[in-house]
């Protein structure tokens, strides 16, 4: 799930929508899907068997929601996780044989240009490995699996997990977003790091890989840049008992552009020995890449070890050679050319037992190797903790009293340095070659991010309210500074998201506190529309959606349904919102109570509230002629559309209220509280004046101004001589609107005033609020006609003034226009013109 940054910001005219094959889908799901999985082999302590469990389904939805694919910021993209993979086989005749839940799985830990025939590094051209454990584990029918039942042995005498690992890779967009994936399950052996394969690890780093000149005959000889290595990462393991080695190639080898692997000759695993001129002993026999059955049996090499190779990896390294060289060409699809002319600086090697045959090195393990051995990636608040633990160890084995030092990396746009920092930069490791280091957010981090107008389709738009900044932190040692992070995009490193400080409120409400981080994530995820609007105070106040919100805002963070999806909302703002959700204020009176109480207020509009209904600004404000309403232990009550005024208390000065002091003005409120209504005299409100209303009837022009070219946008839409009557039925609105100007442009004349349509501030702007603050949730905008503008928009100008939902959360809403327009008849009487203006819409 990630997003483009520029639509983070609410006031966006448009979301940023990529072409096909952009960074992002509009209408994604963000699921992880297994399609078409099926164990395809299977290997016992001894050696691989035809196993009854060999063509079982592997699934990933069994009775669950499909897991998610995470971001963990939305401006970085290579540290993405799965979230909520549940896992079962099944077998053919459809019993489930295992079912088990993965720990959260980093996904692009090792990613790297796999597909080198283009070197766009889009994400068809990518390849990946995600290791994680499977925990939770259920037994079903195992009977007749040899394999099955001896995990289940080993899981359950050694109390130990199973670990699965996922090669993913030849992403395609054609239809179906689908990628091959190559992986297996196996049992996690002690002290097992959690998200990477194997205890040991070949790679390229130290290794001038041969430079292989293409023909002219192959298509990726025009391809123009550097070709990545033709041999990624391999990680290994050998198990001292049986002798085994095995290594894992599923994410190693490069493809070509039809996402087949590329021949690049003939390859060996072998051993360097540090006595006879450093020849290398070939470890069994080529490694069979080229053959049809490489995925089926997970791309994983199985090698029984001679007691001397064996006594050779203990102390030097597993390598990967191949033969030198010049060219692979169609004619020599094996790579046995002449050797001649190269690039490559690499040293000519020999085999031990033929010194004919000359070798060049393409993987290398290296001497040390560092790595996390649990979490690496993670999401803090201010002054919270994290602590990860690195695992040094050489050829296998851990490595003691070595140093290591963690160094702050890059920064993404505005983060402030420091604000999330190691509580000691260096430490040594202990007996177990593990050392811990302590992060923790030591800032509060409150500057929004940057975005500049050119990643914004030059559109400028305010500073985006993303949450929080993200750290990176590189491990190493004088003896692995590779490991900082390669031209490839390998990301061993850790990331850290620092969530934006926020002053948790005592009593939340909808406008200032919930409305704003919902409406973000409506707009982010327009997938969402079907079911719920998230900034719309009715939708989410339904019983149903209340229940629903709670539930996904409250599940395991692992969990396929947690809300939000992103996983980017801070645990503050989440405690927040649920509060609101819990103890969201309800009326305690019945519908009638409520009617009756505020129809004996006298002369009153139905609610009278915040003054910045009648303003964009509060600055501007004309000045109020209102009844006072006092409130009595009364706990809020937030309706969709209203605002309340900031630290703004009524003042009581005597037991009596006969004297109210107000320093603003709140709307009445209701709930376990007494509402009390005191009437204003023209006399005692000097606001009430003709320079007021006049003020107000300005305002009625503007509001009735901007109302036009939403109707009219939408009317000049529709394709001329199509839809005749929609557009007859626009177009008779449109006339009512102007209708309605033209009125209040008359009493206004009427009572002295002189209306203003054509300077710049009366002119409405796109998109943007209605003027006076009337219905200050609804942004306007101007759009061709559709079932969702008129929903959205027209529907939203039209809203009337009073609605009920349902008899269990009976609620009145209000700051339509047609209240608006009850206040001026108000303000009409109050002034002395003895008016009843009779220009209500509703």
């Amino acid at each position: 799930m990630n997003n483009n940054p520029c639509n983070y910001d609410v006031n966006r005219p448009e979301l940023i929508i990529p072409p096909s094959g952009g960074n992002w889908n509009i209408n994604g799901t963000g699921q992880f899907t297994f399609f078409d999985v099926s164990v395809t082999s299977a290997v016992a302590t001894n050696a691989p068997i035809q196993d009854a469990i060999i063509g079982s389904r592997v699934v990933n939805n069994l009775n669950m929601p499909y897991p998610k694919i995470v971001d963990l910021d939305v401006d970085h993209q290579l540290s993405s996780e799965v979230y909520g993979l549940h896992l079962a086989i099944v077998r053919t005749n459809g019993d489930i044989a295992l079912q088990a839940r993965a720990e959260v799985m980093p996904l692009v830990q090792d990613i790297w240009t796999r597909r080198i025939c283009d070197l766009s590094n889009a994400d068809e051209n990518m390849g990946t490995k995600a290791v994680t454990v499977l925990t939770d584990i259920k037994w079903g029918n195992i009977a007749g699996s040899h394999v099955l039942q001896e995990l289940q042995t080993l899981t359950a005498n050694n109390h130990r997990n199973l670990s699965i690992t996922l090669n993913v890779f030849n992403f395609n967009r054609v239809g179906q977003y689908l990628a091959t994936v190559v992986g297996a399950i196996g049992v996690a052996y002690a002290n097992e790091p959690l998200h990477f394969a194997g205890d040991r690890l070949m790679t390229h780093h130290d290794v001038e890989q041969i430079s292989l000149p293409l023909s002219s005959d192959d298509p990726c000889s025009k391809a123009n840049g550097t070709i990545p290595p033709w041999i990624f990462k391999a990680p290994f393991h050998i198990n001292n008992n049986a002798l085994r080695l095995s290594v894992d190639f599923g994410n190693s080898l490069t493809t070509n552009e039809q996402g087949t692997l590329r021949n690049i000759g003939e390859i060996w695993l072998g051993v360097q020995s540090g006595v006879d001129n450093g020849c290398i002993h070939i470890i069994g026999d080529a490694i069979p890449y080229m053959e049809t059955n490489w995925n089926a049996v997970g791309s994983i090499v199985d090698r029984i070890l001679t007691t001397e190779q064996y006594n050779l990896l203990l102390t030097s390294p597993l390598l990967v050679v191949r033969t030198a060289i010049t060219f692979i060409s169609k004619d020599d699809p094996i790579g046995h050319g002449s050797i001649g002319s190269s690039s490559s600086t690499s040293p000519i090697l020999h085999s031990c037992v033929n010194n004919a045959l000359q070798l060049q090195v393409m993987l290398k393990e290296p001497t040390h190797f560092l790595r996390p051995t649990h979490h690496y990636l993670g999401r803090l608040e201010y002054m919270q903790e994290m602590t990860v633990q690195l695992q040094l160890t050489s050829y296998g084995k851990p490595v003691k009293d070595e140093t290591v030092t963690v160094t702050q990396g890059e920064v993404i746009r505005s983060v402030p340095r420091g604000g999330i920092v190691p509580t000691s930069n260096t430490d040594k490791t202990n007996e177990q070659g593990l050392v811990s280091f302590t992060f923790r957010v030591n800032k509060k981090i409150t500057l929004p991010r940057q975005i500049l107008r050119q990643d914004c389709n030059n559109i400028t738009i305010s500073q985006a309210p993303i949450e929080g900044q993200v750290y990176f932190f590189y491990y190493s040692t004088s003896k692995t500074q590779h490991d900082r992070f390669d031209e490839t995009g390998s990301t061993n490193r850790i990331a850290i998201r620092a969530f934006s400080f926020f002053d948790e409120p005592e009593d939340p409400n909808w406008i200032d506190h919930v409305q704003p981080i919902f409406k973000q994530y409506e707009q982010l995820f327009p997938v969402m529309h079907d079911f719920i609007r998230l900034g719309n105070y009715t939708q989410v106040t339904l019983a149903r959606n209340l229940h629903m919100l709670e539930f996904a805002m409250t599940v395991d963070i692992n969990h396929p349904n947690y809300m939000p999806v992103t996983r980017d909302l801070s645990p503050t703002k989440q405690r927040m919102i649920l509060k609101w959700l819990r103890h969201k204020p309800k009326p305690k009176f019945s519908k009638s109570e409520i009617s009756n109480v505020l129809e004996s207020l006298p002369s009153r509009p139905r609610l009278m509230f915040s003054m910045s209904r009648f303003s964009n600004g509060l600055e501007s404000l004309p000045s109020r002629c209102t009844a006072c309403y006092v409130k009595e232990e009364v706990d809020d009550c937030y309706y969709q559309s209203l605002y309340t005024r900031r630290n703004v208390k009524d003042k009581v000065e005597d037991s009596t209220r006969s004297k109210v002091k107000r320093s603003g003005w709140i709307r009445p409120l209701f709930r376990r509280g007494v509402l009390r209504a005191r009437a204003v005299t023209r006399a005692t409100d000097s606001s009430c004046n003709v320079d007021a209303l006049r003020q107000q009837l300005q305002l009625a022009i503007n509001l009735e101004f901007a109302t036009v070219p939403p109707y009219l946008t939408s009317m000049y839409s529709i394709i001329q001589g199509h839809n005749v009557e929609i557009y007859k039925r626009i177009q008779s609105v449109v006339i009512q609107e102007m209708q309605h100007m033209i009125q209040v442009a008359n009493i206004l004349i009427a009572v002295g005033g002189k209306p203003m349509i054509d300077s710049e501030e009366h002119i409405p702007s796109y998109p943007g609020n209605l003027p006076g603050g009337v219905l200050p949730n609804l942004k306007v905008t101007l759009e061709k006609l559709s079932r969702k503008h008129v929903y959205e928009v027209l529907m939203g100008i039209e809203v009337p003034h009073s609605i009920s939902l349902d008899s269990d959360n009976p609620e009145i809403f209000n700051d339509t226009i047609g209240q608006f327009y009850k206040e001026i008849q108000i303000r009409s009487k109050w002034s002395g013109l003895g008016m009843l203006l009779m220009l209500e819409k509703f």
